[in-house]
């Protein structure tokens, strides 16, 4: 998946299969925002627009805040793109009783061209926010992998705790169902992870 950036595609070309990225800078300067853009908007059109390339499943592991408040930030986004229409979530939920959203911008959500768009995101993108540490994000990851294929396992020996040599099995690799299938796990962020 190319990035939307072109200069900076000279030194990181897209997002790969198999490969780690990890954004980081000081509190407060736009991480997630980034992340988000690159990582779930911009994907998520370039698979919109380039079905017969990309088949794209994005595990969003949201830690700083919750699933509705990351979807409104989705369809803030998508008036945006689509309509050139800037609004803040706060805004669209109509937070404030003295400027509540307008009716036009609510009557836009509900056409033909933006439930389609709407509908693939939420096929395509999954916001969990019931896992909050490494363990219950390895265990979701993975069985989420072994419902689109399975674990090809490989026997070593090891050492037990009397030093004793024994067989045992690893992971060797994975076969997904679908190798056209690009699935991308997000975590927001590091720093809200339990112990």
């Amino acid at each position: 998946i190319p990035l939307p950036f072109k200069r900076l595609r000279n030194w990181l070309p897209g997002i790969e299969k198999r490969r780690y990225v990890i954004i980081t800078a000081n509190q407060k300067v736009g991480k997630s925002k980034l992340a988000d853009y690159i990582f779930v908007y911009e994907s998520f059109f370039y698979a919109i627009e380039h079905p017969e390339q990309l088949r794209l499943k994005i595990l969003y592991f949201t830690l700083e805040m919750g699933k509705e408040e990351k979807f409104y930030e989705f369809l803030c986004h998508l008036l945006y793109r689509l309509d050139r229409i800037r609004i803040s979530p706060t805004d669209l939920k109509s937070t404030n009783s003295e400027r509540p959203v307008s009716q036009d911008i609510l009557d836009l959500l509900q056409t033909e061209k933006y439930q389609y768009y709407i509908n693939k995101f939420k096929e395509t993108v999954i916001y969990i926010d019931s896992e909050r540490n490494p363990t219950g994000i390895n265990k979701f990851c993975r069985s989420f992998a072994l419902e689109r294929g399975k674990f090809h396992f490989k026997t070593i020996k090891v050492k037990d705790e009397a030093g004793i040599e024994i067989d045992r099995d690893i992971v060797d690799y994975y076969e997904p169902d679908d190798s056209e299938e690009h699935i991308q796990v997000v975590l927001d962020n590091y720093s809200n992870l339990n112990s």
